[in-house]
């Protein structure tokens, strides 16, 4: 019995033990020479012969017991013409027929052969033989035989393979060089060569040598699964390009190179492959369009192209449409097995971001011509606020930053920061002048918006013995740092961002100053000698840090510890943690993000400011795990951070008597007045005798400091601060369940050679455990300081929090996904090692880590 009938045979013979008594129609007569022989275990099997009159009489004397015989009922008829002869019959049992539901009732004789085919000729020749036996070319018996002789062709290569499956053979026969001598032993290269054409359309019959024929069946893959993926068909530049021509093997071609991409087993033996193609097509020759090109990932030199003209567009006319395009096209193919790939990609994605924010807000101040208030409303409220194109310009120079290597379209991508930065200088320098124009006609006063000064009086007094508040005061925190900050900490708290304004001038000794007690009642600026200024609070001069902590410790009512935020990370020590439960407010102060502002360590400062987000995210759930209740999280004053200013862009400071002078301000008083600047009293804002100067836009005065990060002038982005209010969620609340997780880590290479390098995170749970989704961090260390920043993963990317949330696999058994992240080296280090840690997103709870990974990079 051959394999349909054998497969026919079986399907009945379930039938019958599941319901003992079958009525079988064949409307086609597909079986009149099968039904009458099948013999079946203990089972009676009737026959239609013309009469249902009489095949009733046959089987009546088998009904007349207790139980149902087992009993087959043949008759080769449709359904409907028995009329009600075996309706009886059918009650009692089950009806077989073409097209029966569930399928395992269903006897359609192209359907039983492509069921039968699938495990000896593979699912594509299956799905061919299925069509031409609809077609009327097969009857049962030649279908038996068919497959007889298909099975004796592939007995060989199922030796030599260990399956029967085409698709199987041939991912194997790509990338494993070591079953050539097999061939060879077995003489099965032609019955190879023949499988591969019959499931690949590839005319491979003449190749001789199992190396010539991989050579073939590689480019022919490779070159279908291009051709496929083109929008239009293959451009005139390639019709010479030899591909499968039948629709089903072209997508048999694109399957098949689909999965030899994603396997990440077989990832190196795919780009090997493709790259060595790509040099004999010669891509880089033709002139491909991107529309043509954009769906396509066979390619290296593809993503060359697209990011190219992706670049070209952005220059031209950004939309938001391309910005959509670009981050799908990040959780492609190449630009996970290509770090720099990656880069490129996030980089074109938040240059077009800046591009696209710099326009709107332009359309905003010249269509609206908003008042200051309006302003700072646009600015810092609702989903969509002018912040973001801060946002994404300190993304997008972050970026750049570490695309020192990369080579190909150097030109383009330095044209395209050029407009990018140009346009931003210019939309937020308009917003600058706007706003203090308004400001100044305001009398420097914004009715319903909160100071500065006021921010200490929202400190709460204890409720109930043993309740404690964390005040941090973190030195340079622009308002839009702030909000990616409150939007990490959501799963974890509980509260609000409010936006306020700092006192001018906006440095650290007035800032930081008018966060304590007493200045909204007596607050004043005031010299301080050698060229500096100092705050006046309730008649106490507080030049520094420790005289501000001092009078926070004199003044405030409250048990206070003061700490740096350092000390909080990884973890507090047990010494701190006792006096953390002994103190009621506990103050604690960030200063590295203006420390290295004003080092002005340009690339640093950029990587580092992530990494401070980060910080401060750790740092508040440490305080949420020592049962810290309440948390006040605010800033002295915000920053600029732009590239070197032209010189039309440094302008001569006021002279007379100078008090002080930065780049973006002047005290003192007399001089001359420039209409390029803004000049008050500053008593207008603060109190006090001293004259203030900054410039309308973000010009910068000619003075000794850095070269791209300033702060003390006017604008909404050293002006405007945060005010976080913040509750941890009860650890019920935010408890979820979540099974263990057995992590493993696996480098894309051995050893760090480059500013890029990627990990594969994988989940290596037992079987039978359930894992849920986790939002994870990764992070390379040398000498225990974090070296590094993600920049993209295969999927689940936050690139504002720089985390990855892993997502279950889909119909693959339980476990999380594997996922490739990709990070990017950011600072140098005379450490020849460097580890790679796994973190808890949420805990900062280390996961897993890869110890000794040889470092050999020069920065």
């Amino acid at each position: 019995m051959g394999a349909v009938s054998e497969s026919l045979k079986k399907l009945i013979a379930d039938q019958i033990d599941k319901k003992c008594l079958v009525v079988w129609y064949d409307p086609e007569k597909h079986y009149t020479s099968f039904a009458p022989s099948l013999a079946l275990a203990e089972t009676h099997l009737a026959c239609y012969h013309g009469s249902f009159y009489a095949l009733r009489h046959e089987v009546s004397r088998l009904l007349e017991g207790t139980e149902p015989p087992r009993l087959l009922v043949y008759v080769p008829l449709e359904r409907e013409s028995a009329g009600n002869a075996l309706v009886e019959l059918e009650a009692a049992g089950v009806v077989l027929r073409p097209g029966e539901q569930p399928w395992e009732r269903n006897t359609k004789l192209s359907i039983l052969a492509r069921r039968a085919a699938e495990p000896i000729l593979g699912a594509a020749q299956a799905r061919k033989l299925e069509k031409e036996v609809e077609e009327g070319k097969f009857i049962l018996e030649e279908l038996d035989e068919h497959l007889k002789s298909g099975a004796q062709a592939q007995g060989a290569l199922e030796l030599i393979f260990q399956t029967t499956s085409p698709e199987n053979i041939a991912l194997q026969f790509l990338t494993q060089r070591e079953v050539d001598e097999k061939l060879l032993q077995k003489k099965a290269t032609a019955d190879l060569a023949k499988l591969l054409d019959e499931a690949f359309d590839g005319d491979f019959l003449a190749e001789l040598t199992p190396e010539s024929l991989r050579a073939h069946f590689q480019k022919h893959v490779i070159a279908t699964d291009f051709a496929t993926s083109l929008g239009g068909g293959l451009p005139k530049e390639l019709k010479n390009l030899k591909a499968a021509r039948d629709p089903g093997k072209k997508i048999a071609c694109a399957a098949l190179a689909r999965t030899w991409r994603r396997r990440t087993d077989l990832q190196a033996s795919y780009v090997e492959a493709a790259n060595s193609l790509e040099r004999e097509f010669r891509l880089d020759t033709h002139r491909l369009e991107f529309q043509v090109l954009k769906e396509a990932e066979t390619f290296l030199e593809v993503e060359r192209i697209l990011q190219l003209q992706a670049a070209i567009t952005i220059l031209e006319k950004p939309e938001a449409d391309l910005i959509d395009f670009i981050q799908r096209r990040q959780n492609s193919f190449w630009p996970l097995v290509r770090p720099d790939v990656s880069a490129v990609w996030a980089f074109e994605a938040t240059a077009a971001q800046v591009v696209l924010e710099a326009d709107r807000l332009l359309v905003y101040l010249r269509k609206e011509k908003p008042g200051a208030v309006e302003i700072f409303k646009a600015y810092t409220w609702g989903d969509r606020p002018l912040c973001l194109l801060d946002t994404y310009h300190r993304h997008m120079e972050r970026l750049y930053s570490g695309l020192s290597e990369i080579e190909e379209s150097r030109e383009v991508l330095e044209r395209l920061l050029f407009v990018a930065r140009k346009r931003y200088l210019e939309a937020a320098s308009e917003l600058a002048e706007r706003f203090q124009r308004g400001y100044q006609e305001a009398r420097f006063e914004l009715p319903g918006v909160l100071k500065q000064r006021d921010i200490f009086g929202m400190v709460p007094r204890p409720e109930s013995p043993g309740e404690k508040t964390a005040y941090l005061w973190v030195d340079a925190l622009r308002f839009e740092m702030a909000r990616e900050l409150f939007r990490m900490l959501e799963p974890d708290f509980q509260g609000s961002l409010v936006a306020a304004v700092a006192a001018a001038p906006t440095i650290t000794e007035v800032g930081m100053a008018a966060l304590l007690p007493g200045a909204s009642r007596s607050f004043q600026v005031v010299p301080a000698g050698k060229g500096k200024l100092a705050a006046e609070v309730e008649g106490s001069i507080l030049k520094d840090r420790s005289d501000r902590i001092e009078f926070l410790k004199k003044t405030s009512g409250f048990k206070v510890l003061d700490l740096n935020l350092e000390k909080l990370l990884p973890m507090p020590n047990k010494a701190l943690r006792e006096d953390i439960q002994k103190a009621e407010l506990i103050l604690i102060t960030y200063q590295k993000i203006d420390s290295l502002g004003e080092d002005d360590d340009e690339s640093l400062t950029r990587h580092f400011m992530e990494e401070a987000i980060n910080n401060l995210r750790r740092a508040l759930k440490a305080l949420a795990g020592l049962k810290v209740g309440k948390i006040i999280l605010t800033s002295d004053h915000g920053f600029l951070h732009v590239e070197e200013m032209e010189s039309d862009l440094k302008l001569e400071p006021p002279g007379g008597e100078t008090v002080l002078i930065h780049r973006r301000l002047w005290v003192g008083k007399g001089g001359r007045d420039d209409p390029n600047c803004l000049r008050a009293r500053l008593p207008e804002f603060a109190g006090g005798e001293l004259e203030y100067a900054t410039p309308w836009t973000l010009a910068c005065f000619k003075a000794k400091g850095g070269a791209s990060y300033f702060h003390g002038g006017l604008s909404p982005q050293e002006l405007f601060i945060p005010l976080l209010l913040l509750k941890p969620k009860a650890a019920a609340a935010r408890a979820r369940e979540k099974g263990d997780v057995h992590w493993a880590l696996r480098p894309g290479q051995a050893k760090i050679t480059t500013r890029f390098f990627s990990v594969q995170v994988l989940d290596e749970t037992q079987p039978q455990m359930l894992a849920m989704p986790k939002k994870v961090r990764l992070e390379i260390r040398a000498k225990d300081e974090v070296i590094s920043n993600p920049v993209s993963a295969s999927y689940g990317f936050d690139e504002v929090a720089g985390t990855v949330e892993m997502r279950c696999r889909e119909g693959e058994g339980p476990g999380l996904e594997p996922n490739t992240i990709t990070l990017m080296i950011n600072r140098e280090t005379p450490a020849k090692h460097a580890s790679i840690h796994l973190l808890d997103a949420e805990s900062g709870v280390e996961l897993c880590r890869l110890e000794k990974i040889e470092m050999s990079i020069s920065l």
